[in-house]
C-alpha cells in the first residue's frame, strides 16, 4: 500500500510529535493515505514556517511497519 509522507530539505521526516526525525518508521511519522492530505499538511506547515523546504514523497508500506521511498519516475529538465 502506498503512503505519503513529508520530507524536509535535510532528509528528515515529519513525525507525530510535530518534529522532524531521521527515522522512516510508520509508527513514528505522519503517514497519509492520499497525496492531497499530505499536501494540505505541507501548506499548513509552510504558512507557519515560510522558509521550510519540504516535499511530499510516496512510500511503500508493504514491509510491515517499515516504509521505503518509491523512486520518482519523472525527470526534471
Amino acid at each position: 500500500m502506498i503512503k505519503f509522507v513529508l520530507q524536509n530539505a535535510d532528509g528528515r521526516y515529519f513525525s507525530k510529535d510535530l518534529d522532524w526525525i531521521d527515522e522512516l518508521k510508520a509508527s513514528a511519522i505522519f503517514c497519509y493515505e492520499h497525496q492531497d492530505q499530505a499536501l494540505n499538511k505541507l501548506v499548513e506547515l509552510n504558512a507557519k514556517e515560510i522558509n521550510l523546504r519540504a516535499q511530499v514523497i510516496a512510500c511503500d508500506s508493504a514491509n510491515g511497519g517499515k516504509l521505503s521511498p518509491i523512486a520518482s519516475s519523472s525527470s526534471a529538465a
